[in-house]
Parts: structure tokens; C-alpha cells; sequence
């Protein structure tokens, strides 16, 4: 019993740090389906040119969203983590 005892200790906190990383990725994801990415631009090579990669001025907005929601999910998940554990 007090192996299997260990053997759910780790699983349980295995569990919490998969729970956590996808806390701080979900959002960004969530946001960058919303906006379907259209902040880059590829340009192909033509004629033997250079290809180009531009990037909308409007990228920041993504930052401003992402950042601010993240910090939320985060914030809100340990508030929740704190009121089951009293």
C-alpha cells in the first residue's frame, strides 16, 4: 500500500506541471486561432530574388491580449488551487 501510495504521490504531481504548462499555452493558442495569425506575409522567391518575410505593425496586439489573458488563466488557477486546498 505505501508503494502504491508513492507510486500516486508522483502521478499526481506529473499531473499538476501538465496541468500548469498547458494553463500557459491554451490562451496564446486560443488567441492566435481568433486572430488566425495574420500577422505574417511570405513572399516567394521570384526571379531568383530574396524571398521576404514581413510582419504586420499590427503584432503587438497579439502580445496585449496574450500576456494579460495568460496571467489571468494562471492567477485564476491558483486562487482555485487555494480555495479547495482550505
Amino acid at each position: 500500500m505505501k508503494d502504491l501510495g508513492e507510486a500516486a504521490r508522483l502521478d499526481s504531481g506529473a499531473l499538476k506541471t501538465i496541468a500548469v504548462v498547458t494553463m500557459a499555452f491554451l490562451p496564446p493558442t486560443f488567441l492566435s486561432a481568433i486572430f488566425s495569425m495574420s500577422f505574417f506575409n511570405y513572399t516567394p522567391s521570384q526571379d531568383g530574388a530574396k524571398p521576404e518575410w514581413s510582419v504586420s505593425h499590427k503584432f503587438w496586439i497579439y502580445w496585449v491580449c496574450a500576456v494579460p489573458l495568460t496571467c489571468l488563466t494562471m492567477a485564476l488557477w491558483y486562487w482555485r488551487q487555494r480555495q479547495t486546498r482550505d
